[in-house]
């Protein structure tokens, strides 16, 4: 259960933060384009931003299985007696 809702946050967070970063670009555009003259295009991804989500997904179930195994080695009648 700890495994699938950590990878579950991975991706919600991955996305929220994708979607959050292009707005803030899309935001900031005018204002860079209007005092530098520098185009930039908040509707294009940058492969990079793909290959984050692997890696994220890693981590995220390296994070989630030492809860889960923490969890595992817990004996839960001797947790109940205490």
């Amino acid at each position: 259960v700890l495994f699938r809702s950590a990878v579950l946050l991975c991706l919600l967070g991955w996305i929220a933060g994708t979607a959050l970063g292009h707005a803030l670009v899309f935001l900031a555009a005018p204002i860079v384009e209007s005092r530098s003259d520098v185009l930039i295009n908040p509707w294009s991804f940058e492969k990079e931003e793909l290959l984050l989500l692997p890696v994220i997904l890693v981590l995220s179930i390296l994070v989630g299985l030492l809860p889960g195994l923490t969890a595992y080695r817990v004996d839960v009648a001797r947790g109940l007696q205490e």
